[in-house]
């Protein structure tokens, strides 16, 4: 079987650079304990791991097949993505790692196969990552206590126990044994409100057979039958669900130079017939044609070992006697014996130049002939979690609220089948290739499970996604940068004793962009919540409402809890979807207790406890923390007292207002400042106050558009930096230009500090120039917040007054004038 003679010269070569050894027949089965285990050796599954062992922990790779580095070191040799700058942490590290092995500084986006295998080599070797070459036993090969995966148990018999498991393979085979609620095929677009998903017909793609290419055994005769693999429609209405996949291939690699190549045989178990549509449509003139074997690996997803691995040598067997076919077309002969193809000239011309002096190289796959060792399975198994990115997500219709990643490539889809179309000629059905909107974020929820159904498991290449979604997610780059998310969050999951579901997001966004990832900046928006406003209910105690004119709407909530256990619980509105942070003001005094947040739905207290005891009365504002809420609705928020300070008098609790703070992308708030005065030629600092920002938020660049009624009275001072409290940035304003009533121009800043979230903001100081001795109105009428890539995050009419006074009057703060 080709897996097994795969299997075992990989085995073999690999074990030498990386010590794995293998049980001997007989032997007792081998058990092993780490404290992540990652099942699949795809690019995405080895940074996981790599990212792992540099964070600390113990870690091993799975690999089901003899080749590690998944499409990335199987011929994939050409990056797919359209914005390089999206791509930053171990991706780019890795893609650097390649340049280098080339001579040349900077990364690499194309490379060759046995150049990438040799990185990943060398990454796994410096952090001691061992490989170990075994398949997950299908079925019965995950072990499972309530939702939390025990232990993985291999073909082999060997059982692998881990604190957190990673589902790196292009299957979803573990993820699947799990019992991890998952989809194939094509959703409807209903399904999500979507545009692109579904049966799609017309094609949505450029079409890979020319027209008037007959269907029928016997051209132009429908009673003769289909040739093999049309079908004699789409098999259902356009925009419906069914379970194809998009089409399948190898990305072989091809050698020109005669002693670097072997040239490619006729395959055992050709058939010439198996070609008789492309010879169709070369004799209409077609001289071009896609790779892939279009409609041949639909049930490939959830196909066992044995049936999977004959698709595959059938997708093999059909690519070689492809370019075999190709490279002999003057061998083709008509029924009488004469020559199909006049290979002078036309397309079977061109199809013959194209391919006759190539072969497969001699230096690349040496362990299989020179021919890749993993199928290009574009799309299997897709897991359905409590978020699903569609494409909306990937169109920033609904931008993801907690990014780990980002995307950036087309909604790239290939075909699913041919079928018979409206003329009775032969189309292609499922192609999409649809332009995005730059880079979008990629959420952390898109891969993580059902709670209740696997609570220590990360799954980054079957995420959860819409077919639609996944035909730009796919992508290896992608991948890899899942696969740094899920390794960062796999540790913290455990040194913080959590669910995967729960890790801390802020925590773990602040070290991916920590370790170099690109990610979508974030702002919080907070909606406030009034206490006296929200329903309540109590146990055990009373509660009112009572005038208090130092809460924000002079009305206070409190429980007068006489005892650990009375509680108050508050019901707020919770929308949309996503992360909050969940802050309190309340009020301390000589009577009050400590609380905890607890929320009902989840079953789970949330934050530490908090202790409300003060000598006097004392007003503050409490961060409870980060959490993550599931569909939008009426969520219950219970405050339970748990103890008192000692010298407390009591146990009462007193709220002022919830306050919840979204994460993702959306506005800021600008605040402007009071009129200021200057005298006529002189430099003026205009502070512009950016509130609500999120402490992890990095807003990099500000987008100014500044009105007038008297233009000639000022201007931006380009050459002068701009001011952050204390701070002189070397950073300025930039791209200043003149309109008719007044400036536009962008002010470039590094990161806002952490003190951005204080509740006071950022004082942004703008240098201007007063030129003349006039009163001058300026008002910021909109600005556009942009992240370091200079990609278009928010845009928000935002009018204030600056008043900038040219005249004798003496200077007064906060304006500075030097």
């Amino acid at each position: 079987m080709l897996f097994r003679r795969q299997f075992l010269i990989g085995f073999l070569a690999f074990a030498l650079v990386l010590g794995v050894v293998a049980p001997s027949a007989g032997e007792p089965a081998n058990q092993y304990e780490y404290d992540v285990v990652v099942y699949g050796s795809s690019s995405g599954g080895l940074i996981a791991a790599y990212q792992v062992a540099k964070m600390g922990k113990s870690v091993a790779v799975i690999s089901p097949i003899a080749r590690i580095g998944g499409m990335t070191t199987n011929g994939l040799g050409e990056v797919d993505t359209h914005s390089p700058a999206s791509i930053g942490g171990l991706t780019r590290e890795y893609f650097t790692r390649i340049n280098q092995k080339y001579g040349q500084p900077g990364p690499r986006w194309s490379f060759e196969p046995r150049v990438a295998l040799q990185v990943f080599q060398e990454m796994m070797a410096e952090e001691s990552i061992p490989i170990f070459y075994e398949r997950l036993r299908r079925p019965g090969g995950v072990s499972k206590t309530g939702s939390t995966v025990a232990s993985l148990t291999m073909e082999s018999g060997s059982i692998f126990r881990a604190k957190v498991f990673i589902d790196a393979t292009y299957e979803g085979d573990l993820m699947a044994e799990a019992g991890v609620t998952y989809t194939v095929g094509r959703e409807s677009n209903s399904t999500y409100g979507e545009q692109y998903n579904g049966i799609r017909t017309p094609p949505g793609g450029p079409c890979k057979i020319v027209d008037g290419v007959s269907p029928y055994v016997i051209e132009g005769d429908p009673a003769s039958g289909l040739l093999p693999g049309i079908n004699p429609d789409a098999g259902g209405e356009p925009g419906t669900a069914d379970n194809k996949a998009q089409a399948y291939n190898y990305r072989m690699v091809l050698a020109a130079n005669p002693a670097n190549r072997i040239m490619i045989a006729k395959p055992e178990g050709y058939n010439e017939a198996d070609y008789e549509l492309i010879f169709r449509a070369i004799e209409k003139g077609q001289g071009w044609f896609s790779l892939d074997y279009v409609g041949m690996g639909h049930q490939y997803a959830d196909a066992d070992y044995a049936t999977r691995e004959q698709i595959a040598q059938a997708h093999e067997r059909w690519q070689k006697g492809l370019v075999y076919t190709f490279q002999h077309l003057q061998d083709i002969k008509k029924p009488d014996g004469t020559p199909r193809f006049d290979i002078t000239q036309g397309a079977a011309f061109t199809l013959t130049e194209r391919y006759k002096g190539w072969g497969l190289p001699l230096n690349e796959f040496t362990e299989n002939g020179g021919w890749p060792l993993q199928l290009y399975v574009r799309e299997s198994r897709r897991m359905v979690s409590d978020f699903v990115m569609t494409e909306k997500e990937v169109l920033k219709q609904n931008p993801a609220l907690d990014p780990v990643a980002e995307g950036d490539y087309l909604i790239d889809i290939h075909d699913a089948q041919l079928i018979v179309g409206p003329q009775g000629y032969v189309q292609v059905e499922g192609g999409v290739f649809r332009k995005i909107n730059g880079v979008y974020p990629i959420s952390y929820r898109a891969i993580t499970p059902k709670e209740s159904e696997a609570d220590n498991l990360l799954v980054i290449v079957t995420i959860s996604a819409s077919h639609s979604a996944y035909g730009s997610l796919r992508m290896e780059p992608v991948f890899m940068k899942l696969g740094q998310a899920a390794g960062t969050a796999a540790v913290f999951a455990i040194d913080d004793h959590v669910a995967v579901q729960h890790v801390n997001f802020p925590k773990l966004y602040n070290r991916l962009v920590t370790d170099g990832q690109v990610l979508t900046p974030l702002f919080a928006t907070a909606t406030t919540h009034e206490s006296e406003q929200l329903t309540r209910t109590t146990s055990g105690a009373p509660a009112s409402d009572a005038a208090d004119p130092y809460c924000s709407s002079g009305l206070c909530s409190h429980l007068r809890a006489t005892a650990i256990g009375q509680y108050v619980e508050y019901t707020l509105m919770v929308s949309p979807t996503g992360t909050y942070n969940v802050k309190v003001r309340t009020r301390k005094n000589a009577a009050s207790g400590k609380f905890r947040l607890y929320l009902p739905q989840a079953k789970l207290y949330y934050g530490d406890e908090q202790d409300l005891y003060s000598p006097s009365d004392e007003y503050v504002e409490l961060n409870l923390g980060y959490i993550t809420f599931g569909p939008p609705g009426l969520k219950r928020f219970r405050f339970i007292v748990t103890d008192k300070n000692p010298e407390s008098a009591g146990y009462e609790l007193a709220f002022d207002y919830v306050r919840l703070s979204t994460l993702g992308v959306g506005p800021i708030t600008l605040e402007v400042s009071p009129p200021l005065h200057a005298k006529a030629g002189t430099l003026v600092y205009v502070p512009v106050t950016l509130k609500d920002v999120h402490p992890f938020a990095d807003v990099r660049d500000v987008q100014f558009s500044v009105k007038t009624d008297h233009p000639a009275a000022f201007a931006p001072a380009r050459d002068q930096p701009l001011r952050m409290g204390t701070l002189f940035p070397s950073h300025s304003i930039t791209n200043a230009s003149a309109t008719g009533d007044g400036w536009s121009f962008v002010l470039t800043a590094p990161p806002f500090p952490t003190e951005a979230a204080n509740g006071n903001g950022v004082v942004v100081e703008l240098p201007f120039y007063a030129l003349l001795a006039t009163r001058v109105n300026l008002t910021i009428m909109d600005h556009a917040l942009t992240d370091g890539n200079a990609h278009q995050i928010d845009h928000l009419s935002m009018p204030g007054a600056i008043c900038l006074e040219a005249n004798t009057h003496p200077l007064f703060l906060p304006l500075t004038v030097r």
